[in-house]
């Protein structure tokens, strides 16, 4: 199906823009302040309202109301998973964060959207999510982590699943989808501005000195890895979005459980150059456990393709 391909295409991609964040988040600078970093995610994002350019189709009062609560959604969800990041261990709040997306997308989708699956679907976004946890998550480092960061990890799944089922009851409104997904960009970007607004004037009391020298190679090197990982991130936000579009919230959402093997590969690619960032995340995984998440995903995807 196109928009299994689609999905897993936009999973890809994500994997990368995650691993161009935790190094971005590793480096304590300014950029990295998960409510900072969120805001500026998050205004980035209005960047695709510019497709209006291209399609503009004037929008409802039902679309503007629902792509401002999207926004509010969007923006949450980004805050909550950078806090639970900065405090932490990312190989607990990543995989934690993205099993518990697909499982309240299940719940608020069968609710709110009346969407059903079939048994082997239903079984399918079951054995994806465990796989992606079987992947991903060390137990050993998860039973060490903060209750509240676990919490927090959670609470963020449940705001990315809330913004997707968002998206899908805006998508059921039968307009054009180019426009319709700009609308919903345009929402992210109104309530990120407001965050940043907040944020800018809560520190404007608190002036910091710069190292000029030292400090402005390093500074250029990071937004040049923000606007990277950011387009990268919008790229694949639009197919993900179609892919909702075209079929299940759900299901689009279950084959999340993918990213965490793409992130593998990336982690074996990487460490050879940053040996400290990703390395451990190869090293101390046990082998078992990856080979039973693969074999659980693959019986996934066959279940939600059958």
């Amino acid at each position: 199906m196109l928009y299994i391909i689609l999905a897993l295409i936009a999973h890809l991609m994500n994997a990368t823009v995650f691993m161009v964040d935790k190094g971005i988040l590793a480096t304590k600078s300014g950029i990295s302040s998960p409510v900072r970093y969120a805001a500026l995610s998050g205004l980035v994002a209005a960047g695709a309202s510019l497709l209006l350019i291209v399609d503009y189709v004037p929008p409802t009062s039902a679309i503007i109301a629902w792509s401002l609560l999207a926004g509010v959604f969007w923006v949450s969800a980004l805050y909550l998973f950078f806090t639970a990041l900065s405090k932490g261990d990312p190989s607990v709040v990543v995989p934690v964060s993205g099993s518990a997306v697909p499982v309240f997308t299940l719940i608020a989708a069968a609710i709110f959207l009346g969407e059903r699956l079939s048994g082997f679907n239903i079984i399918g976004v079951i054995v994806l999510v465990a796989g992606g946890m079987l992947l991903s998550l060390r137990w050993s480092t998860a039973a060490k982590v903060s209750p509240i960061v676990i919490g927090t990890a959670i609470f963020s799944g449940a705001m990315f699943a809330s913004y997707f089922a968002a998206v899908k009851y805006i998508y059921n409104f039968d307009a054009p989808f180019i426009s319709t997904f700009a609308y919903t960009r345009l929402g992210v970007g109104v309530v990120a501005f407001i965050l940043l607004i907040f944020v800018l004037l809560k520190s404007s009391a608190t002036p910091t000195k710069n190292k000029e020298q030292k400090n402005n190679q390093t500074k250029w090197i990071l937004i040049s890895a923000f606007v990277v990982s950011k387009g990268l991130a919008m790229i694949a936000l639009v197919l993900q979005n179609y892919a909702i579009k075209l079929g299940s919230v759900t299901i689009v959402n279950a084959l999340q459980g993918t990213q965490y093997l793409f992130l593998l590969l990336l982690a074996l690619a990487v460490s050879k150059w940053w040996p400290k960032l990703y390395q451990k995340e190869v090293i101390q995984s046990a082998l078992i456990q990856k080979l039973s998440g693969i074999i659980c995903i693959g019986i996934g995807l066959i279940l939600l393709i059958a």
